[in-house]
Parts: structure tokens; C-alpha cells; sequence
């Protein structure tokens, strides 16, 4: 049982570090639509990440629901234990879908872009580098020298806008 009551106390605080992430980066967001007047728009989030997360999550409780109707299928010792691990670990699957937004989605306004809770102008971005052909990421590199990885995915809306920005010179 004093397992089961750790895995709670793990749950609980790893959804509070994510809320609480969760939670500046949105005000991030805002305090810059208020300070700059400008639109910050969100880009969709991968499909095949939705996808895989749910079908993870869908897992974890389907091993819950065999383990509760199937109790010789695990050290009756553990039986709870099994149960709340899969519960629990289905729980943070969702959890991450729906707080993972920043993560997983680009946020990015008229002259830039947001990465690592920062804002990239694009006349900063020096050259963009394709990943390998099996990479999901892009490389960016900016004439700071610093280099902001990207997903691929999110490569020809952050292309657009350094065309943009090009042309308002």
C-alpha cells in the first residue's frame, strides 16, 4: 500500500510541475498580446502524437481493466499495485496530451516565433538546417550563433515567416 500511496505522491507532483509550466507559458503568451498588440497564433498539434498518446493511454487502462478481472494474473501481493500503476500511468499519458501544448504546438506572431519560453525574431534567424531524413527536427540557427531545434512539422510555418519578414524590409 505504501507503494500505491508513492506512485500518487509522484503523480501529483509531476502534474503540478506541468500545470504549473503549463500555466506561465500561457501568461507568457498573453503578457506578450498585450505588450506588443500582437496576434499570437497556435499551430496544430501532431496528429501522430495525439494518436500515440491516446493509444498509450488506452493501453494502461485496458491492462488495468484484464488485471482487475483476471486477479491470478498478477502476485496477488502486487494486485493493487498493478492497478494503480496502469491507472496512474495512463493518467500522466493524458495528462501530458493535454498540458504538453507548448511542447508540442508552435506559437509564433507576425515577426517570430516562441522557443524555450522565449521570442525568436525571424530577421534573427540565420540559416535553417534540415534534420537527417529519418529526424523529426529541424535546426535553427541564429546569428547569436545559438541553435533552436524545431519539429519538422513546424518548419514551413517558421520558413513563411522569415519570408515575411524579409519582405517588409
Amino acid at each position: 500500500m505504501l507503494v500505491v500511496l508513492l506512485l500518487v505522491a509522484v503523480v501529483l507532483f509531476t502534474t503540478y510541475i506541468q500545470v504549473r509550466e503549463y500555466l506561465k507559458f500561457k501568461k507568457m503568451i498573453k503578457d506578450f498580446e498585450q505588450t506588443k498588440k500582437k496576434k499570437v497564433y497556435e499551430s496544430a498539434m501532431s496528429k501522430s502524437f495525439i494518436v500515440l498518446t491516446v493509444f498509450v493511454a488506452m493501453i494502461c487502462v485496458a491492462l488495468a481493466i484484464y488485471i482487475w478481472q483476471n486477479p491470478t494474473s498478477v502476485p496477488q501481493d502486487d494486485y493493487y499495485l498493478y492497478i494503480a500503476f496502469s491507472i496512474m500511468l495512463a493518467f500522466l499519458f493524458i495528462i501530458n496530451l493535454v498540458l504538453g501544448k507548448p511542447r508540442q504546438c508552435l506559437y509564433y506572431a507576425d515577426e517570430g516565433f516562441f522557443s524555450n519560453k522565449q521570442f525568436i525574431r525571424c530577421r534573427s534567424i540565420r540559416e535553417i538546417k534540415m534534420g537527417k531524413q529519418f529526424s523529426k527536427s529541424a535546426e535553427v540557427i541564429l546569428y547569436s550563433g545559438e541553435k533552436i531545434e524545431i519539429n519538422k512539422e513546424h518548419l514551413r510555418i517558421v520558413e513563411d515567416l522569415r519570408i515575411k519578414c524579409s519582405k517588409k524590409k
